[in-house]
């Protein structure tokens, strides 16, 4: 775009800049989690967002925040007063307050799936060379492909019997959530190891049969906002307080219950079920059911319409693109943002 420039940072001169575009990881884990609040004086971030499983913490320091999937978010500590559209004059009001004093959020679609947007509706075996490169082995053609993605709350030792089983009907790709995952070295003779933990590996979304998403996941509801044949998986037993504190309880911890205010929960009750994972038969009568994902077509656009609400997938990475300059010049998205948080 004329008059700006944009290239990636380098951690040692970002200091120089006093606007900020980062990705939300980078506010809540990384190198800005770990700065002091005197070096974040005076910076304004905009933190990008493109998963969907949790609202994520604010910290003072993010003032404006992109949301690259229509989601309900909840009040933090810092910023508790939540301004919607329904009152239009404080809204708009709101929309003038100084940045420091608000974080803004706004609907984009989702960025990160970049072009795949419209290369979803492609025939499958259209991408499957570039699949069978990108993993370097030759996929059976009787077999169907899985893309197993890994969640936070799963149970291992559970994962490792459930795929073990799986792996004999069909060609399971393992997506690991994590460097040191366990189950890797356990499962390396049954499954295929897709070879990175990047969070959205697109290739591997869209040239498989089937994706299978944890039933508490952002790639279950992302995989639901594309249109795409995903089914959400559980174990008996799940980390209720994240896979780091390995504390187990049961998976019932996390069911939908109304009014389903977690985007996740009103995907999972538009869906109607999910699977155990250890529950070979169920899967493969699923999968393999014409009438199954017949009706899962028929009834995803109501899925979709309660889960998200109106929303469009069209042009993301531009109206991202815009929605940081206007934050930048203007400092704020003005009334293309959704909602408004203003402190105390």
């Amino acid at each position: 775009m004329n008059g700006f420039s944009f290239f990636h940072y380098n951690e040692k001169n970002i200091f120089d800049y006093s606007f900020w575009v980062v990705d939300e990881w980078d506010v809540l884990f990384g190198f800005i989690s770990e700065l002091k609040k005197e070096k974040l004086q005076g910076k304004i971030i905009c933190a990008l967002r493109h998963h969907l499983d949790y609202s994520g913490r604010d910290l003072p320091s993010a003032h404006f925040s992109i949301r690259a999937h229509k989601c309900i978010a909840a009040p933090s500590d810092a910023f508790v007063n939540v301004i919607t559209k329904d009152n239009l004059d404080l809204f708009k009001q709101a929309t003038t307050f100084p940045v420091h004093s608000k974080i803004e959020f706004a609907y984009t679609g989702p960025y990160h799936i970049a072009e795949w947007t419209k290369k979803r509706e492609h025939q499958k075996k259209e991408f499957r060379a570039e699949l069978e490169e990108t993993i370097a082995r030759k996929l059976p053609e009787d077999k169907p492909v899985i893309a197993f993605f890994k969640d936070e709350l799963t149970y291992e030792k559970s994962i490792i019997h459930g795929l073990k089983k799986l792996s004999k009907h069909a060609t399971v790709i393992y997506k690991p959530f994590e460097e040191n995952d366990p189950c890797i070295l356990a499962l390396g003779k049954h499954v295929t190891l897709w070879p990175s933990i990047n969070y959205a590996p697109n290739l591997l979304r869209f040239a498989s049969d089937f994706i299978f998403a944890g039933y508490s996941s952002g790639t279950l509801s992302s995989s639901i906002m594309l249109g795409l044949k995903v089914l959400p998986y559980y174990t008996e037993q799940v980390y209720i307080k994240g896979r780091a504190a390995k504390e187990l309880g049961s998976y019932k911890t996390f069911m939908p219950r109304p009014p389903y205010t977690h985007t996740n929960a009103r995907c999972l009750a538009g869906y109607g079920e999910f699977f155990d994972l250890e529950n070979t038969a169920n899967i493969l009568k699923a999968i393999n059911s014409e009438n199954f994902w017949n009706s899962y077509s028929k009834r995803l656009p109501e899925i979709q319409k309660i889960a998200f609400g109106d929303y469009t997938l069209e042009d993301p990475e531009i109206k991202t693109s815009k929605l940081i300059l206007r934050a930048f010049i203007k400092g704020s998205f003005g009334m293309d943002a959704s909602i408004i948080k203003i402190k105390e």
